[in-house]
């Protein structure tokens, strides 16, 4: 039944628009899907990749051949590596501020019900 209505649904945006304007029917079928259940989950496991990749990009991990730059090439690629770092550390950065801001919330609801 549900995929029937969803044929309906994507078969009146096409009538209307004459086609699937912006991608409107995958926008349909997201809004119509099950959220997410381990939301928190998901960011503790990007948090912990995040800093796995951060770890990998210090130059003390690196190969040795890499950590003397002993080529343009080699000079080049650790220049982007330096640059590559700087945007996972703003990312991680990001993911904590969020996470933090997010239990606080939580703690804040849940010592809210408890006080009343």
């Amino acid at each position: 039944m549900h995929d029937k209505l969803h044929s309906c649904g994507s078969a009146v945006l096409v009538l209307i628009w004459g086609s699937d304007p912006a991608g409107e029917s995958s926008l349909v079928h997201e809004a119509e899907s099950q959220p997410p259940h381990k939301v928190d989950e998901n960011l503790w496991k990007n948090r912990e990749q995040l800093e796995e990749i951060l770890f990998l990009l210090e130059s003390t991990n690196w190969p040795p051949v890499l950590q003397l730059q002993s080529t343009a090439e080699d000079a080049e690629l650790v220049s982007v590596l330096g640059r590559l770092g700087e945007k996972f550390r703003s990312t991680l950065k990001s993911l904590e501020t969020f996470q933090s801001k997010n239990s606080e919330f939580v703690f804040n609801t849940g010592w809210s019900f408890y006080a009343s």
